[in-house]
């Protein structure tokens, strides 16, 4: 995955009876993320979480993690999550790829940037995803989400339990 960034998947489109509307995720209970100390180094701060109403992740319902136990063939986790502020330079915690369905863009031009682990300030890649389709992102690569305006972008997050490639 070294040169790997950002490239669509088919995993087909994701039926509207196995999701839930944002409305009926933002009334579930949040799950606590844990912050990092930077995204260079990488390392957890001990007992130090997010919790902020600008970036929330949801545990995905029964219905959609049984949709989606029948197009992945490895263990996953799933997640919704849903942003409201731009995302600042970051590496995902505990997974190095993400598996995206984007349900709400946030906005217009909401742009996925990525940038050189060495030179934090340089950028190397960027985008703007599609919704309604699957993504597979390298987040051991420091990205942000960025735009004039972020409202409600909903996504599915899967990460996988072992490594698939």
């Amino acid at each position: 995955m070294k040169n790997f960034l950002f490239k669509p998947a088919n995993f087909g489109i994701i039926p509207e009876d196995a999701l839930l509307s944002i409305d009926q995720v933002k009334q579930l209970t949040p799950i606590a993320l844990v912050a990092r100390k930077d995204y260079l180094s990488n390392e957890i701060i001990a007992g130090e979480t997010i919790d902020t109403p600008n970036y929330r992740v949801y545990n995905a319902n029964p219905e959609l993690t049984a949709y989606l136990e029948t197009i992945f063939n490895f263990k996953f986790t799933a997640f919704y999550h849903i942003i409201n502020t731009n995302l600042e330079k970051h590496i995902d915690p505990g997974r190095t790829l993400g598996i995206n369905y984007l349900l709400s863009s946030g906005g217009s031009n909401v742009t996925t940037e990525f940038y050189d682990k060495q030179e934090p300030d340089r950028l190397i890649g960027s985008i703007v995803f599609p919704e309604r389709q699957w993504y597979m992102l390298n987040v051991s690569v420091p990205h942000a989400v960025t735009a004039d305006s972020i409202v409600d972008r909903f996504a599915i997050a899967i990460t996988p339990v072992t490594r698939i490639f």
